[in-house]
């Protein structure tokens, strides 16, 4: 083999080995990329679980708002009485 042949078996050596290496970038690059809406997921996920863990513990709570006008004559002003609490079933 001439050295020109040595030569170009080196350089397509070379650049098997630059394409793997570019290929695994771009491997790694996107699994990071699905590992971070991954993360995004997850934490979502456990929002929703504790929101379903409230309303799950909070089934038997009733809120209760009420609003009462009174008046007494069509000449006096009226009064707001407001009640707002929580009672359980």
């Amino acid at each position: 083999m001439a050295y020109t042949e040595v030569l170009n078996e080196i350089q397509e050596q070379i650049d098997e080995i630059q394409a793997s290496i570019d290929t695994y970038a771009i491997t790694i690059a996107d699994a990071q990329t699905k590992s971070i809406s991954l993360e995004q997921q997850l934490a979502g996920l456990k929002q929703l679980q504790a929101s379903a863990e409230q309303l799950v513990a909070d089934k038997d709570k009733i809120d209760l708002n009420i609003s009462l006008n009174v008046t007494t004559d069509a000449n006096s002003s009226a009064s707001v009485i407001r009640h707002t609490g929580s009672t359980q079933v």
